[in-house]
């Protein structure tokens, strides 16, 4: 019993991380009706960058996460602007094959720079727990868990309550009509791409 009850828990507090990452995939798809193959290889890359940043400047792991969701934002908008943006109106094959040949090139590259061995972040903080109905929960998950509780929720606010959250979802719905609203849809629908980078805390231990 105390078996079952470990590996649910660590199960659910895995599973904020998860649905992050699957927010990230279901807005670009919900709003652009483009698979990202390439999602993965953008929170490796993140992973990668946050582990040098935070050894190399001696900068606390999530300190790094957030200077790292910048410049993953930014490698997104120009992914979408130069890249899928221009076969958007082609129909979904082709900025598909883009977004898995750009996968492969990226999976390619981290062979060959990072290789294939296990990196991990060890902070002060990572090895601690707290007990919890005689299982010990490691800190780093919580905290994991609670920024993405706090992420999911500010995506929701930000979709349901703002301008440009409105302005995504009318353009995906009726382009043409967002258009004569006054909506840039090409402008809105860049930021699913780049606005859903879940922070790869899962490499800090």
């Amino acid at each position: 019993m105390f078996t079952l009850s470990a590996g649910a828990l660590n199960g659910f507090i895995l599973g904020g991380l998860y649905a992050i990452t699957a927010l990230g995939l279901s807005m670009v798809f919900g709003v652009m009706r483009l698979v990202n193959v390439v999602h993965g290889e953008l929170l490796v890359l993140g992973a990668y960058l946050s582990l040098f940043i935070s050894t190399g400047l001696g900068v606390d792991p999530f300190l790094a996460t957030l200077m790292v969701a910048g410049a993953l934002f930014g490698i997104g908008y120009l992914l979408q602007l130069w890249m899928f943006n221009p076969l958007m109106d082609r129909g979904m094959e082709p900025p598909l094959l883009s977004a898995f040949g750009l996968s492969i090139i990226a999976q390619s590259l981290f062979l060959v720079y990072w290789t294939t061995n296990t990196r991990t972040i060890n902070t002060s903080y990572s090895q601690q727990g707290f007990r919890l109905g005689g299982m010990n929960v490691p800190v780093i998950y919580l905290i994991a868990f609670g920024m993405s509780l706090v992420l999911i929720g500010g995506i929701h606010l930000f979709m349901t309550r703002t301008y440009p959250g409105k302005a995504i979802r009318a353009a995906t719905q009726d382009p043409e009509t967002a258009r004569v609203m006054g909506s840039t849809s090409n402008g809105f629908m860049r930021l699913p791409t780049r606005s859903v980078r879940p922070p790869p805390l899962w490499e800090v231990r």
